[in-house]
């Protein structure tokens, strides 16, 4: 365990890493009694007291006892974690979120080039319900969605996007998920009334 620390160290002073991501991590207290976390956790810290680099924890709620250790009790942000799960549509910060982040994703698209013109998948109430309703509050959805969408419309040979290219790209996204994974088409009958209201008394 040291000798790993010691060239996560090493590496990192070498790169001039400032945020270390340890995806994954509640698996270190699922052996030896949480006795592999407690070191790692102590190792981490002496990085963190050292000033080397921040370190940031994604896994399960399994990860929180590792905050309550007197390992890291000291150096821990544990009220400021961040909660990744399915945005709520009926809370307007979550909305304000979600949404804006999809329009600054577009608009960087453009300004890079990688399309020619802006699609406006989120400019419309109706549009923010229909993204909504094939993501599920998911982030990661639409974004995985888009990069489909992208692909197949430069196959066809255009610069940009069209809501064709989402909607099939969404139908390949969604068949590819297990059956009791998958969400709403909103690309058929249109999105759901509920998400609409919803999202109408939020975004305006």
């Amino acid at each position: 365990m040291r000798k790993v620390a010691k060239r996560i160290y090493h590496i990192a002073r070498a790169k001039g890493t400032v945020l270390l991501v340890i995806d994954e991590a509640h698996e270190m207290l699922r052996h030896d009694g949480g006795k592999v976390g407690r070191q790692m956790a102590s190792l981490l810290k002496v990085m963190v007291n050292e000033c080397v680099f921040s370190i940031l924890l994604v896994g399960t709620e399994d990860l929180k006892p590792l905050f309550k250790s007197l390992e890291v009790l000291n150096r821990s942000l544990p009220d400021d974690d961040c909660d990744l799960r399915p945005f709520d549509i009926t809370k307007r910060a979550d909305c304000e979120y979600f949404f804006p982040f999809l329009k600054m994703l577009e608009d960087r698209l453009v300004e890079d080039g990688v399309v020619d013109r802006p699609l406006g998948w989120v400019d419309s109430v109706e549009d923010c319900a229909r993204i909504y309703d094939m993501s599920g509050g998911i982030l990661g959805t639409p974004c995985r969605v888009l990069f489909m969408a992208l692909d197949r419309a430069f196959r066809a040979g255009r610069p940009h996007l069209k809501w064709d290219d989402i909607s099939k790209a969404f139908v390949a996204y969604n068949q590819l998920r297990p059956e009791n994974e998958r969400t709403f088409d909103p690309f058929v009958k249109g999105p759901r009334t509920e998400s609409v209201a919803t999202l109408s008394r939020m975004l305006t």
